[in-house]
């Protein structure tokens, strides 16, 4: 398995040229749909005002120019087409108010702000933004369809958390669901999706802040599978990559920046066979280096409750 991941490594770094840099594509500047914000974009991408901050003040991200931020404005979430996940509990959008709510607790929670197991009192919120008891709940159900909250009934809300076998469990699936994904969408991907994409590589590959990297990352595997025509797989991707969150910060929080070289050759590997609509090779290419992450949270022993 190593010597695999290093031929990996070695053939992006030595047989593959870097293309000149392109502008940055546009990039979405509202969202559709109901719920599920799939990243979050830094000020220097995008101007939007923030919804009100719920929880801790502290752990907010940190944008590619690696200045600390203290409030929302100028962040924003942004929906990614097929990857939108809807509110199948209410099958219809979700009103103002409560996508208000359900927006301000993603961001807390895929921030790290409000950490697993943390619990979501539904009296808190109501006086926090001024709302009745139904909002809170439309958001609280909205975000559970996400696998970041769990609600218990006549009990409450937390943030969702797992246990380490439940975390590698889902890495293994991950393995096997997001190759169809990304084979899915290469076939239906337009030229400006393949820009986009390149342009997130190098991003990655220059991001300073183990936060940026978190972000940017996240952004860029959603973003290979957003053209794939299979949205229930879609939505069951989105919501792994919510719950395990939380722990994919606290691995990089570990090991740091040890392994980036690695993840970046295979970044631009995937790149270059997306680009040649090469599915085959794209498949395998992210199976290795989805297992490539399990195997280090196995082998570093990653404590899956904070």
């Amino acid at each position: 398995m190593g010597g695999r991941v290093t031929d990996i490594a070695h053939c992006a770094n030595s047989g593959l040229r870097r293309r000149r840099a392109r502008p940055s594509p546009a990039l979405p500047t509202k969202p559709t749909g109901a719920c599920a914000a799939i990243a979050i974009l830094p000020e220097s991408i995008t101007r939007v005002a923030e919804p009100p901050a719920f929880g801790k003040a502290a752990s907010f991200p940190v944008p590619l120019d690696e200045e600390p931020v203290k409030s929302r404005t100028g962040w924003k979430h942004f929906s990614i087409g097929s990857l939108m996940i809807d509110d199948d509990t209410l099958h219809q959008p979700l009103a103002a108010t409560a996508r208000r709510i359900a927006d301000a607790l993603r961001y807390d929670i895929l921030a790290g702000t409000l950490a697993p197991g943390t619990r979501v009192r539904q009296e808190d919120l109501s006086a926090h933004f001024g709302a009745s008891r139904i909002p809170v709940r439309e958001a609280l159900k909205a975000l559970q369809s996400e696998g970041l909250l769990r609600l218990k009934a006549n009990t409450g809300a937390w943030v969702a958390s797992m246990s380490r076998v439940e975390c590698l469990e889902i890495y293994k699936i991950r393995e096997r669901i997001e190759p169809l994904a990304l084979s899915e969408s290469i076939r239906l991907m337009p030229e400006s999706a393949l820009d986009i994409l390149e342009d997130l590589a190098q991003r990655v590959e220059q991001a300073k802040s183990i936060e940026s990297f978190i972000l940017l990352d996240r952004e860029f595997h959603l973003r290979s599978y957003e053209h794939s025509s299979l949205p229930e797989l879609n939505a069951m991707i989105v919501r792994y990559w919510n719950t395990t969150q939380q722990y994919r910060r606290a691995y990089m929080h570990k090991v740091g920046f040890n392994r980036r070289p690695i993840v970046d050759s295979e970044h631009r590997l995937l790149v270059d066979a997306i680009r040649r609509r090469d599915d085959y090779s794209a498949e395998r290419l992210l199976q290795v280096h989805i297992r490539r992450t399990r195997l280090e949270f196995e082998k570093n022993e990653i404590s899956m409750i904070d």
